[in-house]
């Protein structure tokens, strides 16, 4: 409302945003399918929510690590597939040898474990690539779901960081800032 009221344009478009919640497949041994795959493609910007606390119903130890390594690595595959079947359709087609090039460089990234993402815009021109859902292209988020308080300031950080007051929020937040004496405290709810 301030943008408009200092910029007065003929109409105010608000900004919005929309969460989509795509549960993961439990003991995929063999990966996330391509049906599991297509509403995560569909999405702007990914999102993960890594559980980093115990749970008593789930007999796995909680390794947020270790997910968002299988998630990567998923992703990738997933990417490198759909790149290799673009590269065999373009050895049978006319294809525009700038989008080959793209599509290979893609693939050599992609090989070296790397998302496409991490290319920059002069090296892969992202135009030529509109169509493609490539989830390693996408920008991630991955978020921490911790349990305990203690979580937080001893296991996950090993401590509260120097120069650092968190305070607890709640059994299971808890709210860090620079502390602005420059000593690290912690405030007992």
């Amino acid at each position: 409302d301030r943008l408009s009221a200092m910029f007065k344009p003929k109409k105010t478009t608000y900004p919005e945003i929309v969460f989509s919640d795509i549960p993961g497949e439990h003991g995929a041994e063999k990966g996330l399918s391509r049906k599991a795959l297509e509403p995560i493609r569909a999405q702007d910007v990914l999102c993960l929510v890594l559980r980093a606390f115990p749970n008593p119903a789930l007999e796995a130890r909680a390794d947020p690590a270790a997910e968002l390594e299988a998630f990567h690595t998923e992703c990738i595959l997933a990417d490198l597939e759909m790149v290799e079947r673009k590269l065999d359709r373009a050895k049978k087609d006319k294809t525009d040898p700038l989008q080959t090039a793209a599509f290979e460089l893609m693939k050599q990234t992609l090989e070296a474990e790397r998302p496409i993402r991490s290319l920059p815009e002069t090296a892969l021109h992202r135009d030529m690539l509109t169509g493609f859902a490539f989830l390693t292209d996408r920008p991630l988020l991955a978020v921490l779901n911790l349990g305990k308080i203690d979580l937080v300031v001893r296991g996950v950080f090993g401590g509260i960081p120097r120069g650092f007051r968190c305070t607890t929020v709640s059994p299971t937040q808890a709210s860090c800032q620079p502390d602005r004496a420059g000593e690290a405290a912690i405030d007992a709810a």
